[in-house]
């Protein structure tokens, strides 16, 4: 029983802060970035998280099943932790793809409309 209640509270505590789905420990080849959530496309099939870093500017495309997450983010400043990837679909090819791993929230909606791409 106690077994049960600690891995329910442990999913839950996971949820609270991102996708759990692995740590730069568990993925050698992993990266953090931070930087403003935009969403291209958005609620249509072509849609397409973005992810301009707040230091220098350079943009990644999201994919994989967390950055579908990341849509409700829009405008906010977060840190993912990802694997560089040539996996995935964006609408912006040009922009390298980051494969999200996890994510965390870093502040509020300072983020800029996604018309600006």
């Amino acid at each position: 029983m106690r077994k049960i209640l600690f891995m329910t509270v442990s999913v839950l505590l996971s949820g609270a802060c991102g996708s759990a789905v692995g740590t730069a420990e568990e993925h050698p080849g992993a990266i953090e970035v931070t930087g403003i959530v935009q969403v291209l496309e958005q609620g249509s099939r072509s849609e397409t998280v973005i992810l301009e870093e707040t230091l220098t500017g350079d943009r990644y495309s999201l994919v994989g099943d967390g950055s579908r997450e990341l849509t409700r983010m829009y405008g906010m400043i977060i840190t993912v932790t990802a694997i560089p990837t040539d996996e995935g679909w964006t609408v912006r090819p040009e922009y390298p793809k980051l494969l999200v791993l996890d994510w965390s929230q870093q502040s509020g909606d300072e983020g800029r409309d996604s018309r600006d791409y």
